[in-house]
């Protein structure tokens, strides 16, 4: 990773069905996310309890993006869920392993998506990058600079998951998605190591 983005977690878990993914809050005990570690081979093992920090980074999966957050507010149906501004949570891993589920029904679920987290965040700036593969001009896409409780986060938007009803994008828009979060934890004095790998 390029990213400046680094966040300070605490390793309470890991993603049994998704490689490489772990579960953790901020190093303060709050918060839960799944986050898939690049470079992991660096920290030997990584037991419960253990803080890392990484270069984070969230491929987007999933996105609608509003005028503001009032308009987020005021689209979101009153039965469903209203994320607040900055929240980053591993959703699917807490539906799909609830402890009110039986052993049966925790079986049957899908599991697959346990490690992607859902985020809603304000945009503060936002880039355009264009696409170009062996002389063929792809989709455009995006990387959004959004503020979440764990940290300042850069998500990467492709071009096709825009809402087709999307009038403009940056600075003060609201992004509310599904993301697969990538931390890189080959930093600081472990990027000795990085030729190794």
């Amino acid at each position: 990773h390029v990213s400046p983005d680094v966040w300070k977690m605490k390793v309470i878990g890991s993603v049994s069905d998704c490689d490489n993914s772990y579960l953790a809050t901020r190093s303060d005990g709050n918060g839960f996310v799944a986050v898939r570690l690049v470079n992991e081979q660096v920290l030997e093992n990584i037991e419960k309890e253990r803080i890392i920090e990484a270069q984070m980074v969230a491929f987007a999966v999933g996105a609608n993006i509003y005028q503001d957050y009032d308009a987020y507010k005021n689209s979101t149906p009153p039965e469903s869920v209203l994320m607040a501004d900055g929240l980053v949570v591993a959703t699917d891993f807490l539906v799909n392993n609830s402890a009110h589920l039986t052993e049966e029904e925790r079986t049957a679920k899908e599991h697959c998506f346990d490690n992607l987290v859902d985020v809603c965040g304000t945009i503060t700036m936002c880039y355009k990058y264009p696409l170009e593969m062996f002389g063929t001009k792809l989709n455009n896409y995006y990387i959004a600079n959004i503020m979440t409780g764990f940290g300042q986060l850069k998500v990467i938007i492709a071009q096709p998951i825009f809402p087709k009803d999307m009038a403009g994008f940056g600075a003060g828009n609201v992004f509310v998605g599904k993301v697969l979060l990538s931390g890189d934890v080959c930093i600081y004095d472990y990027e000795k190591y990085s030729l190794k790998l």
